[in-house]
């Protein structure tokens, strides 16, 4: 499932609150940005994604959970600045992660920021891909 969040498309992620484990986290990001609770079928992987930004931190981990959507249809939440959903494959996880490297610097006092964004955005498209490709492959 991916949302489509300030012009470009990306899967569902958050920030873990303080007092959150990476599940509790999951599940209030996709209630929050799809209004779904889901349950995890189980944690995937948790690489520590190196990106070079001037001023932030270099080195960003992302918990990355397989969940089962089953018959549940996702509905944008705007408050969250997600304008639609859409499923994807393991293809187009693929393709939008080399969209997402090529990103430009956008307009705005943080847009030099973009291109970052988006490296770190493709890098867990790519991550996901495998994984789910490695999924499928030991059913």
């Amino acid at each position: 499932m991916s949302g489509h969040h300030k012009g470009e498309w990306r899967l569902p992620s958050g920030t873990i609150e303080p007092h959150e484990r990476p599940d509790e986290c999951l599940a209030r990001e996709v209630q929050e940005e799809f209004g779904l609770l889901l349950p995890v079928i189980k944690p995937m992987c948790v690489p520590r994604i190196e990106v070079a930004v001037p001023g932030i931190p270099g080195a960003f981990t992302s918990h990355m959970f397989l969940v089962d959507a089953g018959d549940h249809r996702p509905r944008p939440v705007a408050e969250e600045g997600i304008e639609e959903w859409r499923a994807v494959t393991i293809a187009e996880l693929r393709l939008e992660a080399a969209h997402l490297r090529t990103l430009p610097v956008k307009p705005g006092p943080l847009g030099w920021r973009w291109p970052f964004w988006g490296a770190f955005r493709a890098t867990e498209h790519e991550v996901v891909a495998e994984m789910l490709t490695h999924h499928m492959s030991s059913r």
